[in-house]
């Protein structure tokens, strides 16, 4: 039973951070805001796909194409996010640049590295660099506007935790899975099981950073 849970965790756990998220502003009869919206899209998507994927894979189909489009969707996601985060143009350049380049090499790796039906682990991995840069250096604006007391309250803080653990703990499971699911097929499992749980956490994270009350102070 357990085993099965922790199996379909990348689907329940988006789902009822999603849900929660939906009912929470519809009690506080406030507006969702962007940088809310951005983590309820990404829920969405990470419900979406990784419903497909199950699916796909219960009817002992290649799913591996799903895994395709959730790296480049949460690269659009996270890039757009850090785009308005950052005020300084300097820093919205380089979120663009960073985009374009992982496109660049999102598209290379498609079509002649990894393709549809194969685990992209090396464009997964490189988005995951970006996306783990970006959230370092908002920590570190974060850090430069306000006092560290009041961290624990901060929505932004609570969204670059949140992306630092999952990506962070994620990394090298991206990098890995395509080699060792041909090396080790039926005990890879394992791997995508603890993918699973940080997913989980890294999204109840995200659900601490829209119940705080805090921004910082543009």
């Amino acid at each position: 039973m357990l085993n099965r849970i922790i199996v379909y965790l990348d689907i329940i756990v988006p789902l009822i951070c999603f849900l929660f998220t939906i009912i929470f502003f519809k009690n506080r009869r406030v507006k969702i805001n962007f940088y809310s919206l951005t983590l309820l899209l990404f829920y969405i998507l990470q419900f979406t796909l990784n419903s497909i994927a199950n699916i796909l894979q219960n009817l002992e189909t290649n799913n591996l194409w799903t895994y395709h489009l959730n790296s480049l969707f949460t690269q659009i996601i996270f890039s757009v996010y850090f785009f308005f985060f950052f005020k300084d143009k300097l820093n919205k350049i380089f979120v663009v640049l960073s985009f374009c380049i992982y496109l660049g090499f999102f598209t290379y790796s498609f079509y002649f590295l990894q393709k549809a039906f194969t685990f992209n682990s090396f464009s997964y991995a490189f988005g995951v660099l970006w996306i783990i840069f970006f959230s370092l250096r908002s920590l570190q604006n974060i850090f430069k506007n306000i006092e560290v007391e009041d961290l624990l309250n901060l929505k932004e803080f609570w969204i670059a935790t949140g992306i630092l653990f999952y990506f962070g703990s994620s990394f090298f499971i991206f990098l890995s899975y395509s080699y060792l699911s041909k090396q080790a097929y039926y005990s890879v499992g394992i791997l995508w099981k603890i993918h699973n749980i940080f997913l989980s956490i890294g999204c109840f994270l995200f659900l601490k950073s829209i119940i705080s009350k805090k921004w910082i102070q543009k």
